[in-house]
């Protein structure tokens, strides 16, 4: 049996597809992907050089039940939030601390924008470890990401600043000394619908006034269908989907399916 990591877009860090071959047998596993990141137009490209065709795909849809909407890219999210710091001082950011990509995208547009880029320590640690194991020049975080202390607010307060915030003492602390702030909410809208988990915790710290911007870290429609396309697979699983059929609207002629 021999498995190969192929390297892919998402929005964690290091994501791969593998593909599996044993006794004259090629099966693709997608695992998260996407192609709108930093790093999306690699994609198809790869498969194509690493690939070929395959006897099964094993496929997430994540996206596929919800509306079929133009998904903006990483490079979208990055000129907006630019436009914003350059207009505004104070920004707080709300994203998750393992999205390197969304956290890239806004350290460009940070530092683009001439405003200090700040975090939490355990943060600032992260980024510093992602710059020295990367192998992508899109992930530079050393010499401009700031830990936060009390020292720092003076620069804070004449430069301006985009802080990185999670809900903690630290993020609310600096928020109460900045009330004249922009608060930018970075994650999927549904985590703030009643229906979820987090919805209780976020609710007291997100600020009804905020400005949502994210796009998502998994495929859309057309991305799926240009890599079934791609792959020109025999079966297809469907996987990590509440909408496993839309599938078949891709390739009805060619494929087989297998619902979980």
């Amino acid at each position: 049996m021999i498995i190969t990591p192929i390297e892919v877009d998402h929005s964690a860090f290091d994501a791969h597809m593998f593909l599996i071959e044993c006794d004259g047998k090629k099966l693709l596993h997608t695992g998260d992907f996407r192609t709108h990141g930093q790093r999306g137009k690699s994609v198809i490209p790869a498969l194509k050089r690493y690939v070929g065709s395959v006897d099964c795909l094993i496929s997430e849809g994540t996206t596929l039940s919800r509306e079929k909407n133009d998904i903006i890219t990483e490079f979208d999210i990055q000129h907006k939030a630019e436009s914003i710091f350059r207009n505004n001082k104070y920004t707080f950011v709300l994203c998750s601390s393992t999205n390197i990509d969304r956290i890239a995208a806004i350290h460009m547009a940070t530092l683009n924008a001439g405003r200090l880029f700040v975090c939490d320590s355990y943060q600032k640690n992260l980024l510093l470890y992602i710059d020295e194991i990367a192998r992508s020049s899109l992930y530079k975080f050393r010499n401009t990401v700031y830990s936060y202390a009390n020292n720092l607010l003076d620069l804070m307060k004449g430069k301006g600043f985009v802080m990185l915030v999670r809900d903690n003492w630290i993020s609310k602390e600096v928020i109460k000394k900045f009330p004249d702030n922009i608060f930018i909410y970075s994650q999927w809208e549904g985590y703030l619908n009643k229906d979820f988990k987090e919805y209780e915790h976020l609710q007291k710290f997100v600020p009804k006034n905020h400005i949502s911007l994210h796009t998502s870290g998994h495929a859309d429609f057309n991305s799926l269908k240009k890599v079934c396309e791609t792959v020109n697979p025999k079966l297809l699983i469907p996987i990590h989907s509440e909408s496993p059929e839309s599938f078949k609207e891709m390739r009805p002629k060619r494929l087989c399916y297998k619902t979980n």
